[in-house]
């Protein structure tokens, strides 16, 4: 008897594309913690007005592949990095020196060409089957952001893609597991024209949404 697939066993990984909508040749997946998602395929059938002088109808054509979702997550300096410039545009790392921290910048820009998020669905079909729905020309439409006094900073990502692939062949057979280490409520400052700048008063609460507004009619 085939085994069920169960939530616990899956996996989200995340990659990014040199051309849109193409697999990279040298595959680097990293691991995506993830709180719940529902990234997939769906396709709208078309149903015909014609009329038919009976009780039957015509036969429905297929409409445009959709493929879409929303991840959500738990706010992470270590892995994240690659999601955040997907989101706004372009990432610049400097190094502080020796036992200094290295410093990220993220700037609005165009768009990177695209990323590869893959889910793995582990032991299904087999006691040893694995099955991956594999999605290629991925971008972020929307980035959005939750800090509250206590608690994880928690965060959302509403994918648009080109094409999901259902399949048993791995595509990168060692994911990268960057670690884990999500940031709190107490961690986070709000300064007004960048660090070091006024400090915006004191808040209980922010979310933010960054909309890209991403043309999806083809």
């Amino acid at each position: 008897m085939a085994l069920q697939a169960k939530g616990a066993e899956v996996q989200l990984a995340f990659d990014q594309e040199t051309t849109f909508n193409t697999d990279p040749v040298t595959p680097n997946l990293r691991l995506f913690p993830f709180t719940s998602e529902d990234l997939r395929l769906s396709r709208e059938t078309i149903k015909s007005a014609s009329i038919t002088a009976a009780r039957d109808t015509r036969a429905p054509r297929r409409g445009n592949y959709d493929v879409r979702g929303t991840i959500n997550f738990e706010v992470d300096a270590i892995w994240m990095g690659t999601i955040l410039k997907s989101a706004i545009g372009t990432a610049t790392s400097t190094n502080g020196g020796a036992g200094a921290n290295w410093t990220h910048t993220i700037t609005v820009a165009a768009l990177p060409i695209g990323m590869v998020i893959e889910k793995r669905f582990i032991n299904v079909g087999s006691a040893t089957g694995t099955q991956y729905f594999h999605y290629n020309g991925c971008k972020i439409n929307q980035l959005t952001m939750r800090c509250g006094a206590s608690g994880f900073v928690t965060g959302s990502v509403a994918i648009v893609g080109a094409k999901e692939t259902q399949t048993t062949i791995v595509y990168d057979s060692s994911v990268t597991d960057l670690g884990f280490n999500p940031f709190d409520g107490f961690e986070a400052t709000i300064y007004e024209g960048g660090s070091g700048s006024t400090t915006l008063g004191y808040a209980t609460e922010l979310e933010f949404t960054l909309d890209n507004t991403l043309d999806d009619d083809n």
